[in-house]
């Protein structure tokens, strides 16, 4: 019988989140900076501008709380001297919302990115596979669309190259639209 109850309240628990639950797709710019130490000399690249696009899924908590996991492609360019380098990466924000009224909130979160591919091509030798950020922002909501502005702080070290750091650095604008959900 208490195994029966248990699975009761988590098939209610589970309908309840799925009730709750929505969902949709984004794009939008990205203005990516990475930060360069080469043995303690450090530089800032020039600010290059490129794109994300991808899906999102929202889980409301609360009437005030959710978790939004998302799956974005990510480009990030940056420009130094003239040299443009570009780093694409399969990003997974997970942003906890906090909804400061009835269509605007501020969101923060931790952000996993899995580099696809880097242009020169040769770069991604130099290059680890995987980047870490913590994710600030806020949104708000208009019926269906949505728009999103985002800081991307870039906590690990993407190079590979000893004596030689690499942190992308992104603020990302992004404007979504609502497929499912209320």
């Amino acid at each position: 019988m208490k195994k029966q109850l248990i699975l009761f309240m988590l098939l209610a628990l589970s309908a309840a989140t799925f009730a709750q639950m929505k969902g949709g797709i984004k794009a939008g710019l990205n203005m990516a900076t990475l930060k360069v130490d080469v043995e303690g000399l450090g530089s800032d690249s020039e600010n290059g501008t490129s794109f994300h696009f991808g899906a999102y899924a929202n889980f409301g908590l609360s009437d005030a709380v959710s978790v939004q996991p998302e799956l974005l492609y990510n480009s990030l360019k940056a420009s130094d001297g003239g040299d443009d380098v570009t780093f694409n990466y399969l990003s997974i924000p997970v942003m906890f919302q906090y909804s400061i009224a009835e269509k605007f909130n501020l969101q923060a979160g931790p952000q996993i990115g899995l580099l696809m591919g880097t242009d020169p091509s040769e770069l991604k030798d130099g290059m680890k596979g995987t980047d870490l950020s913590l994710n600030v922002g806020a949104g708000a909501s208009f019926g269906k669309l949505n728009a999103t502005l985002r800081y991307c702080l870039g906590l690990a070290n993407t190079s590979d190259v000893d004596g030689i750091e690499f942190k992308n650095n992104v603020f990302q604008i992004s404007i979504g639209y609502q497929l499912f959900g209320d």
